[in-house]
């Protein structure tokens, strides 16, 4: 594409526009209000309340029980708090970005803290907590001797903390840097003075996880087809009390790949046009008002379905949960 007509269709964009979304779906059709982007500004009022909620209670019956505390445990509470933290700041501060009906209702500090550091920093921190999950059952099934005397609560919670401390030092240098000079009446994050940096912020917290953990959970499929195979090969021989023992390890087991296995697709299924979308908008100019709804929808639907499924593929929390909501 030549330059010339690049300018002439960023002169058209800014024209019918009046802005470039950002990387995060949060400005769209600042003055015109389409039915998709008021579908798209109320999805995001609506996911807030869901996603506090949902994560809450997961949260909070994970909490309540000695037994439920486990490291891994520990790593789908993760998850359930960097969502509730997403609800927190990225999910009102988009609504409140783009209904503009009454007039400008977000000054600089609050797109800075609530828009860019909830998609930015937070997000990040979102992909790798499920990062932490997918390495967790690897090295479950690929060492699971070192991972039965070294795998504790304080080595998960160490992990956690190190992901969120590790994620925020790569990610704020560009939230502060691009929201510097902030553009009146916007929260997009300039990155034109760190594009290369972003980029590879950009590639390391969002792009790797996208990629990294398919791959995993695909080593661990191998893994758990050929264990199968052994098992069926050798049965076990244990009888009474250790029988019953190895069964109750082996729905656990079964528990947690299951919840990795609803972790990933919806992973896969709910940020991979995101990330399509906004790389063909960096670089070739993409724009296409179907896929910018599609991707936003899936962004925001990732952080109140995930807790639905973790109650569905985990049958301890699962029966605490109905015992919160039945007052027992």
């Amino acid at each position: 594409m030549s330059e010339n007509l690049k300018d002439n269709m960023k002169v058209f964009m800014n024209i019918t526009l009046k802005q470039m979304p950002s990387r995060n779906g949060t400005k769209f059709f600042v003055n015109n209000q389409t039915a998709v982007n008021v579908a798209m500004t109320w999805f995001s009022l609506m996911s807030c309340p869901a996603t506090l909620l949902l994560n809450g209670i997961l949260i909070t019956a994970i909490a309540s029980r000695a037994e439920l505390r486990t490291g891994f445990n520990l790593y789908i509470a993760n998850i359930a708090l960097t969502d509730v933290c997403v609800g927190l700041t990225n999910m009102p501060g988009t609504f409140l970005s783009q209904y503009r009906n009454h007039g400008y209702l977000l000054n600089p500090v609050s797109c800075t803290v609530l828009v860019c550091y909830g998609a930015y920093t937070l997000g990040g921190v979102n992909r790798w907590a499920h990062v932490l999950v997918a390495v967790n059952r690897l090295w479950a099934l690929t060492f699971p001797l070192c991972y039965r005397q070294r795998h504790t609560r304080r080595v998960a919670l160490l992990l956690v903390m190190a992901i969120w401390v590790l994620i925020h030092a790569l990610s704020l240098p560009v939230v502060i840097r691009g929201r510097m000079k902030p553009a009146e009446q916007s929260c997009r994050l300039d990155v034109s003075q760190q594009r290369k940096y972003a980029f590879v912020q950009d590639l390391i917290c969002f792009s790797v996880p996208l990629v990294l953990i398919p791959l995993m959970y695909s080593f661990i499929v191998v893994k758990m087809v050929r264990r199968k195979r052994r098992k069926q090969v050798n049965p076990a021989g244990n009888q009474g009390n250790a029988a019953a023992v190895e069964a109750a390890k082996s729905v656990a087991r079964r528990s947690k790949e299951r919840v990795l296995m609803y972790l990933v697709i919806l992973l896969v299924v709910c940020w991979t046009p995101s990330k399509v979308y906004w790389h063909l908008v960096e670089l070739a100019d993409y724009w296409d008002t179907t896929f910018l709804a599609v991707q936003f929808f899936g962004q925001f639907a990732h952080h109140w379905i995930s807790p639905i499924l973790c109650y569905l593929a985990m049958d301890d929390l699962r029966r605490r949960i109905n015992q919160m909501l039945r007052c027992q």
